[in-house]
Formats: C-alpha cells, structure tokens, sequence
C-alpha cells in the first residue's frame, strides 16, 4: 500500500505518518521497486495513533500503550486521574463563576486549591467500590463477631459518649457520599482516589461499627441484669437498641459497595419491587 492510500484511510499528512514512523510507532516493509509497503496493520495503528492524540497522548504515551498491556494500563490509569483532577478543578471553577454570576463579591471569593497539582498523589483502582466494600465487610464481621461473642460484656456506663462519636463519623461518610453525588450529577465522575482520603473514609466506617459493637456489648450487659431482675421491658429495649445499631452497620456496609446516594436508594428501592 503507498503512503497516498495511507493518507486517504487515515486521514493525516505525509509528515505526520513519517514523523509517527521516525518515532517508532510502527515499521514498514519495503516492496521489490524499493517503496514503502504500508499494510493494513500500520492503517490500523495510525488510525489508533491518531485518536489517542486527539485524547491528549504524548508520544512517549503512546509508545507505552502499545508497548505492552502492563504499561497500557498505567498509562490508562494517569491518564485518567489527570483528566479527573481537571474536572474537579473545574467544578470548582464552575461553583465560583455561579456565585459571582449570582451577585457575590470578588472579594469573599475562595480560589484555595484551584492550582492542578500534576503530582498530586492519586489513587486509580478499578471498582474501587467493589474493593473498598470488600474491606468494609471484613471489618463489620470482625467487630460484630468480637464484641457480640468474644468480648465478655461489661457495664462501662459510656454509652452516650460513644453514640455522639457514632453520630459523628456516620456524619462524615454523609459528607464525603453527599460530595461526590453533588459531582456526579454535574457529570463529573470522580475516578481517581486520594490514598489519604481512601484511608479517612474507611476509618469513619471502622469508627461507625467498632461503635455499634462497643454499644452492643453494653446492651449485652444490660439485658443480663434485666432478666437478673425479671425486667422484660428492659430486655426488650436493649435487644430494639442492638438490632436499631445493627441495622444502620448493614446499611452502611451496602452503601460503601455501591457509587453515590442516588445508586444505594435505587438499590433499596429494588429489593423493596423484589419483596
């Protein structure tokens, strides 16, 4: 094939598709006249080539992509935490332009944090849910099974410090859900993950069920002496307390396997059809 065809399937310029090849993206044969022999495979690639500039690529990148799928996958991973930080800058960019757009002064603007930061430490990990939920169970199971079965139940009387620390981190997973909704529905889908926020997010929800298992135990000890003193009322509040705190752990470890608000509500909402 002459470099003429090449041109009319792929659309770019004679010095494009040579500098492509200086650069070692693909190699051509040699007919028996001494002309470069394009194939179909070099059409393939230049056309591959092509897009993945369009999409911003470096050559360096796309040398990469090709190189091998280890290196396609890293490359695929920066590139998609670039992208998704740009984003994020530009929501905030967006909010900013809203507020002035809205009558608010100039001056009691806050641009902290607008700068794109390359090297900035991004996390991107496929079903990133998926894995974080994984972990989420784990630690719910562990908690569960230690302070309802192993831990031997004692009266510390510390109930209503440890519910406001409850309140508090369930607060917090409220918050970093409720961001990334607010994201999401502008159509920025945040993909990339900050190892600190990835650690913060799971701490809130070791926090939320190493609470509930605190709880439970107390209730354990309470319900004792209850039925000690025949209290049945007693009994059967404490058995609603640990089924109430047990039913918001479940909730909350469904919800760290799913993307944002509105998909744990549609999860809900189906099991609800289902029943």
């Amino acid at each position: 094939m002459l470099i003429s065809d090449v041109m009319a399937q792929t659309q770019l310029s004679k010095k494009a598709i040579r500098y492509y090849e200086d650069r070692g993206l693909f190699e051509t044969g040699r007919s028996e006249n001494v002309y470069k022999d394009y194939s179909a495979e070099n059409v393939d690639r230049l056309i591959a080539v092509k897009k993945l500039r369009d999409l911003q690529f470096t050559i360096e990148e796309i040398r990469d992509y090709f190189d091998s799928d280890e290196k396609k996958s890293a490359v695929l991973a920066r590139k998609l935490n670039e992208t998704e930080s740009k984003l994020s800058i530009h929501s905030k960019e967006r909010d900013i332009l809203e507020s002035l757009h809205n009558g608010q002064a100039i001056g009691s603007i806050n641009c902290d944090g607008m700068k794109i930061h390359e090297d900035k430490p991004y996390m991107y990990v496929r079903d990133v849910y998926k894995v974080l939920g994984v972990f989420n169970l784990i630690s719910f199971l562990a908690v569960t099974i230690f302070f309802l079965f192993i831990k031997e139940p004692a009266g510390n009387h510390k109930s209503g410090p440890m519910f406001a620390v409850w309140i508090i981190a369930l607060s917090m997973i409220a918050i970093f859900e409720e961001r990334r909704a607010k994201l999401k529905k502008q159509g920025i889908n945040v993909l990339e993950r900050k190892p600190a926020e990835i650690v913060l997010r799971y701490l809130f929800f070791l926090i939320c069920y190493a609470m509930y298992g605190a709880i439970a135990n107390e209730c354990l000890f309470a319900m004792k002496r209850y039925l000690a003193e025949a209290d049945y009322w007693g009994v059967g509040n404490s058995i609603l307390v640990i089924l109430m705190f047990l039913s918001f752990s479940v909730f909350t470890v469904i919800a760290s396997f799913l993307d944002d608000i509105n998909e744990i509500l549609n999860f809900f909402r189906s099991r609800r059809r289902v029943v």
